[in-house]
């Protein structure tokens, strides 16, 4: 019989939701710095990214050829630090083969923001590639669990899903799905006081927060 052999286990493990950190094994978790976290970040979501573009958003206070400098620099100290080569730095970036990062695993982690609470307010084209980042993010975490309620209803665990609905409509309170599919299940179980009540429920929460009503799908 010939075997296959096993791919090479990642060497650097990079963990981008929640408080950034990573991790060079065996060793124990290191911190990220606010820079280069927001660097891994950009790398793993667009996987080539321009080496210049990179550079003005992480530096915009500086010209061109000094933020070439620190973000030569920068990726050095990583790289020494790590003790794994980690980008391939030409005109354009990307991250090498041996570095997993969280965002791309599947399942993702449940909870947890991009780059956590780092605060990018100072530079102004990465802060607002970060927010669509961290809104994409969301969505993809709240589909995921959504997905995972539904395969509970299939299975017909509908008290589990129900649970599960409830903390994903009280982490984001104006995900309409998860609405949707909270009052499906309450009608599933048969309790239709509680599937009204969660539209209503719903229903004063878009109101408060967005002035609207519900879409007609879930009226």
């Amino acid at each position: 019989m010939i075997r296959m052999a096993a791919e090479p286990m990642p060497t650097v493990q990079v963990t981008l939701i929640g408080t950034p950190r990573w991790r060079a094994l065996p060793q124990p978790d290191q911190p990220l710095s606010r820079k280069d976290a927001a660097l891994l970040a950009l790398l793993a979501l667009e996987q080539d990214a321009a080496r210049d573009r990179v550079a003005v958003w992480l530096w915009p206070e500086v010209s061109l050829a000094n933020a070439r400098l620190n973000l030569r620099q920068r990726i050095y100290k990583l790289r020494q630090a790590c003790g794994h080569t980690l980008i391939d730095a030409g005109a354009t970036l990307r991250l090498l083969p041996g570095v997993a990062v969280d965002l791309c695993t599947d399942p993702l982690p449940d909870r947890g923001s991009l780059l956590g609470d780092f605060d990018y307010g100072d530079l102004g084209a990465l802060d607002d590639w970060l927010q669509a980042a961290r809104a994409a993010l969301l969505r993809r975490q709240l589909d995921q669990r959504i997905g995972r309620a539904a395969q509970l209803e299939a299975e017909g665990a509908l008290a589990a899903a129900i649970a599960l609905c409830e903390s994903i409509v009280a982490d984001a309170p104006l995900y309409e799905h998860g609405w949707r599919r909270l009052m499906r299940l309450h009608y599933l179980r048969g309790d239709r006081a509680a599937a009204i009540g969660a539209f209503e429920r719903f229903e004063q929460q878009v109101g408060a927060e967005l002035g609207t009503r519900p879409a007609a799908e879930t009226l």
